[in-house]
C-alpha cells in the first residue's frame, strides 16, 4: 500500500472575458505546444463569430452543444 496521500483535485478558474469555466475547458483542449494566448484568441474569435451569425450568447450555445453531445455519448455507451 502506497503510503503517499492522494492528490487533491483542482477546480479549474473561470475565464476572463466570458467567466466561464467551460470556455477555459475549450481553450485548454485548444493548447498546443504550451501557447495558451494563440489558442484564447482562437476561441475566442470563434465564440465571436458565433454571437454575429446567431445573434444569441455563444456561452449558452456552447453549454447546449455540450449538454447535446455527452448525452448522445452517454447513450452510445449504453448501447454498447
Amino acid at each position: 500500500m502506497s503510503r503517499r496521500s492522494k492528490s487533491k483535485r483542482l477546480l479549474v478558474q473561470p475565464d476572463p472575458v466570458y467567466n466561464s469555466r467551460l470556455v477555459t475547458l475549450l481553450i485548454i483542449r485548444v493548447l498546443k505546444s504550451g501557447k495558451k494566448s494563440v489558442a484564447e484568441k482562437i476561441v475566442y474569435n470563434a465564440l465571436e463569430i458565433l454571437s454575429e451569425k446567431t445573434q444569441e450568447n455563444p456561452i449558452g450555445l456552447l453549454e447546449k452543444a455540450c449538454l447535446l453531445y455527452t448525452s448522445d455519448a452517454a447513450d452510445e455507451e449504453d448501447s454498447v
